[in-house]
């Protein structure tokens, strides 16, 4: 039978247009077809937001992982990440992994301040200065920025510290300079937060991969620092003024966020969900953005006060922003970044979308949603 005869026959079966109108049957087919691939999730049209002025409005690292943010004009970046940024992290001796703010054991991290001194006289490039404003019994100290590899040499190795899926190894740092009690960086951290801890910093002696993100080349897939996953992060301040709308208390600080790069001029709120590659500043510096960015609870520790503000913002978060798959529990906000070679970024730079599509949006019902519920109701007790 030919396609003419066989479309003739549907269409006199279901009464739609006369036999012998075969070709405007082709028609409808036709438009049904374009129809389901308009509305379709999974087609994700690729378009290019080129009529955006999307800028760098601040620029972020944090070099000790959980505590206070440090804003630069610029932060030079590799393959492996921003350039002092989670190279440090607070390690807990007796559970063998990270001390973070999202608990109760690593709350007070967040009003640890990190200060950044260059002297392009010194060896190590400058210290990190870390103070504790919050407790003025716990003293000052420095740590080198860029240790030589003869210091790293006399500094103690831990291996095997849990960070999630990884495990990872670390330098124990000392202070650059003798403190005035004579304690050590680690000596300090322990009774900051009255249980043992060591500072350690990030080696090379284990790999970190993210290879698991679809389209990210196996050469930008090792990230070298303490970051959770990937190695940088971007927020529009579109996204972030919307979700405190949603969470309709205060004003979200971006600090509650911990971004990299704070940017302005997406047009809509959570547009940056479906970047797939952008450009940064007059060089082009290339980017791939590998997925949506899962929340914990981190964000419900006020960074101004230290102390939790219960499940604020989460509980009116989950009902809006729980859009991934690989997170189902989790609300979204923000991008991950992963740097495509070296360059430097720095605040005013334009951002220009490469490449996007219609991310996809996971919906859930209410059994889903309860569950979601119930985990943070036992995260924020934690």
């Amino acid at each position: 039978m030919s396609l003419r005869s066989y479309i003739s026959d549907i269409l006199e079966q279901v009464y739609i247009l006369p036999a012998n109108a075969w070709v405007y049957g082709s028609g409808v087919v036709l438009l049904l077809f374009l129809g389901w691939h308009l509305i379709h999730p999974i087609s994700r049209r690729r378009r290019r937001p080129e009529d955006q002025n999307i800028t760098i409005d601040r620029v972020m690292v944090h070099p000790i992982k959980s505590c206070m943010a440090c804003d630069v004009q610029e932060a030079k970046y590799d393959r492996g990440g921003f350039d002092l940024d989670r190279k440090w992290m607070v390690y807990d001796v007796e559970k063998k992994k990270q001390v973070s703010a999202r608990d109760n054991r690593g709350i007070k991290l967040v009003q640890v301040k990190t200060t950044i001194v260059r002297d392009s006289n010194s060896p190590s490039g400058g210290v990190l200065r870390i103070s504790f404003p919050a407790d003025p019994s716990c003293e000052d100290f420095d740590i080198h920025l860029y240790p030589t590899l003869p210091q790293k040499e006399s500094f103690e190795v831990i291996k095997d510290i849990s960070l999630f899926n990884w495990s990872l190894s670390g330098w124990v740092v000392p202070s650059a300079t003798p403190t005035k009690s004579g304690r050590t960086p680690s000596e300090i951290f322990t009774a900051y937060l009255g249980r043992e801890v060591r500072l350690v910093l990030r080696s090379q002696h284990s790999e970190k991969s993210i290879a698991f993100f679809k389209d990210v080349p196996k050469e930008s897939a090792l990230v070298n620092s303490f970051a959770d996953v990937s190695q940088g992060m971007l927020i529009s301040n579109t996204s972030l003024n919307e979700c405190s709308r949603i969470a309709g208390g205060p004003p979200l600080a971006i600090e509650r966020y911990r971004p990299n790069l704070f940017v302005r001029g997406v047009d809509t709120a959570f547009g940056e969900d479906d970047w797939l590659e952008i450009e940064i500043g007059p060089a082009r510096f290339p980017f791939h953005v590998p997925n949506r960015t899962p929340r914990c609870m981190f964000p419900s520790v006020d960074p101004e006060t230290g102390k939790r503000d219960g499940i604020f913002p989460h509980r009116s978060l989950l009902k809006t922003r729980r859009v991934d798959k690989m997170n189902p529990n989790r609300y979204c906000l923000g991008v991950y970044l992963v740097p495509r070679g070296e360059g430097i970024v720095r605040v005013g730079d334009k951002i220009r979308v490469i490449k996007s599509w219609n991310n996809p949006i996971l919906t859930h019902d209410l059994k889903s949603h309860g569950e979601a519920e119930k985990n943070l109701v036992a995260l924020a007790d934690a």
